[in-house]
């Protein structure tokens, strides 16, 4: 009972921290997660969920004036890059799309950002994790 009381501390928490933005799952996430189901990504269904709300949530926060979005990934699965750091097919296009840099690290410093980058076009390669 503890760990739960705990835990529950901890998300209360963050929900405070002004750098954190928790938001709800909306209509638009199910359908751009449906989308993903038919187009056979291979992605489990909760990682399509989630790909689909960091793109969706993207857009809704460029839409308000925002113009810089990462979204930090130590799921494998929804890294835009292989393990030998090459482009993943599609995910690298969504992000680059919807202009959201992926780092692997919750320090934000791989792979680095390169300076200037906005998104929208795609990279010719997953920069170096160096």
């Amino acid at each position: 009972m503890r760990l739960k009381l705990n835990h529950y501390r901890t998300l209360e928490s963050l929900s405070q921290d002004a750098a954190l933005d928790a938001f709800p799952f909306s209509n638009a996430m199910l359908e751009r997660t449906t989308s993903f189901s038919l187009e056979k990504l291979d992605l489990h269904p909760f990682d399509q969920a989630i790909l689909a709300a960091v793109l969706v949530r993207s857009e809704v926060l460029r839409s308000e004036g925002e113009s810089e979005f990462a979204f930090c990934a130590l799921d494998s699965d929804l890294q835009p890059w292989d393990k030998g750091g090459g482009r993943k097919e599609p995910l690298i296009d969504f992000y680059d799309a919807a202009g959201v840099w992926v780092y692997g690290d919750f320090v934000l410093k791989t792979p680095r950002r390169p300076d200037g980058w906005t998104g929208g076009v795609a990279r010719d390669a997953v920069p170096s994790f160096a």
